[in-house]
């Protein structure tokens, strides 16, 4: 139950952030093209950010957990001492703690300063008329390079801190100083979602594709947890007897195979489109980045908007019992209207055969 309540907590973050992009977008309506580069500089796009990826991680993480924890429990035996049960309480603490730092870890290292040579791709300066927009590292390189003359260092290869520098020299103090933005990791894009389509030689690709690689394996262990939790549930139904008590066991065992399915499809559908289109966007084959919110809206919420389904039996409950009452009070309603519709039926034949006598 912690494990599926740590899954609630990371599906909610992303359901916040969803309301809250949503919000966004109707406050920016109609002006949004003007407001743009307030918009992805601002704190407030590096915070939702953080949330949809902290949310999305902590979800894949216990999912991840949860799987192994159920593929250990069917390959060994569940009874242990009371001391086992302590350690084991503790151990799963220990781990949920672990998840929450590690996800959080993952959302906030690309906006910690020292590390901006990494994950900064732009800086902003309202105030100096020839870099307009967002300037990258080759046009501070190249305004520098002009102006210094021929330089011995290569400087493309020259952190932002040495840049900012170099370009600060080129103005006397009687110009009133530089006015200077970083467009942060978050901000490549309105929906303010994690960089996940990166290509060679930005600074931020190794880090981006060691988490994807991460959340690749976890799908990859989900995926083989839960196939050895279906094997061992087909071959315990196909073992059963007839009886009462085997016919209950068996639609127990198929409830569980249909939700084994469905939890390892909508993992496959929520990471592997992502995984797929990040690597053909790191290759060049095809330009992915449009489609931030196609998959910040459509694709990234699949597993928030399912798993409450697949992992909560008391909303399971809740759900076939209001399916069963609409069920039955559609069936009464119909078993009412037949008695008028059989009645109105009889006094039409009743009426024709009236007027067939008359007219005999």
């Amino acid at each position: 139950r912690t494990l599926i309540i740590l899954i609630s907590i990371g599906d909610g973050l992303i359901g916040v952030y969803l309301v809250l992009i949503a919000g966004v977008d109707l406050h920016y309506r109609g002006e949004f093209c003007a407001k743009e580069i307030e918009w992805l500089l601002s704190t407030y796009c590096s915070l939702l950010g953080i949330l949809s990826t902290t949310g999305s991680q902590i979800s894949l993480f216990s999912m991840t957990f949860l799987s192994l924890t159920r593929f250990i429990g069917i390959s060994r035996s569940f009874q242990m001492s009371l001391a086992d049960t302590k350690y084991k309480i503790s151990k799963l603490i220990g781990t949920c703690i672990t998840i929450i730092i590690f996800s959080i870890s993952i959302a906030v290292l690309p906006l910690v300063p020292v590390l901006e040579d990494h994950f900064v791709n732009a800086l902003y300066f309202p105030n100096i008329n020839f870099l307009k927009g967002f300037t990258t590292k080759q046009d501070l390189s190249f305004v520098i390079s002009n102006h210094y003359g021929a330089v011995t260092y290569n400087i493309d290869q020259l952190s932002w801190k040495t840049l900012r520098l170099l370009l600060h020299g080129m103005f006397t103090k009687s110009y009133g100083g530089i006015t200077e933005r970083t467009l942060n990791f978050y901000g490549n894009d309105p929906v303010c979602l994690f960089k996940f389509f990166v290509q060679f030689g930005e600074p931020q690709t190794t880090y981006v594709w060691s988490v994807l690689a991460i959340n690749f394996s976890c799908f990859i262990l989900i995926s083989i947890s839960y196939a050895k939790v279906l094997l061992v549930s087909i071959r315990s139904s196909s073992s059963f007897s007839q009886g009462g008590v085997a016919a209950v066991a068996r639609r127990r065992n198929n409830r569980l195979q249909r939700k084994i399915t469905m939890i390892i499809a909508t993992d496959f559908f929520c990471w592997i489109p992502f995984i797929l289109t990040s690597f053909l966007h790191t290759i060049h084959v095809i330009d992915a980045s449009p489609s931030y919110g196609l998959f910040s809206i459509v694709i990234l919420p699949i597993n928030s908007v399912i798993n409450p389904i697949l992992y909560d039996e008391y909303l399971v409950k809740i759900f076939r019992t209001r399916a069963k009452r609409i069920s039955l009070l559609k069936r009464s309603e119909a078993r009412r209207e037949r008695p008028t519709l059989e009645l109105t039926n009889f006094s039409v034949k009743n009426q024709q055969g009236t007027n067939t006598t008359t007219t005999a």
